[in-house]
């Protein structure tokens, strides 16, 4: 009976520890990231923001402090390097950015990310705004 308690403990253990690191990767990445350079990126959609909150994302086009520039919205996964972004397929200002990405760069205030699908490789390169920026 006490090796299945301990079992049980050990267990437990590993399982609030993998856990909180997820918790953990997932909350450095939220906040606001303003896109300021990568492939596709022109006059048109040059002001991309990206606003993780919540285990959601809203993508929009200049800071995101009204709903009316929201073009696109979901949820996100962080894990292992990749970001998930489980948005509908709507085109922002001449792209998408729903699907997997490999995460390239990630610091405290600065994010690269890259895409190889169909379309070829896109990468973007972001930076992270301050919430009184908006």
């Amino acid at each position: 009976m006490f090796k299945y308690i301990v079992g049980l403990l050990i267990l437990f253990t590993v399982l609030m520890t993998t856990n909180s690191c997820d918790r953990f990767k997932d909350s450095r990445i939220q906040g606001h990231w303003k896109m300021i350079s990568g492939t596709n990126v022109n006059t048109r959609n040059r002001n991309i923001f990206f606003r993780f909150e919540k285990g959601r994302v809203a993508i929009s086009q200049g800071p995101l402090n009204a709903i009316a520039d929201t073009c696109s919205y979901g949820r996100y996964y962080v894990d292992a390097g990749m970001l998930e972004i489980a948005a509908p397929l709507t085109f922002c200002y001449g792209t998408t950015y729903h699907g997997d990405w490999t995460i390239v760069t990630f610091k405290k205030d600065y994010l690269v990310i890259t895409q190889d699908n169909e379309l070829g490789l896109r990468t973007y390169e972001f930076i992270k705004e301050e919430e009184d920026k908006k």
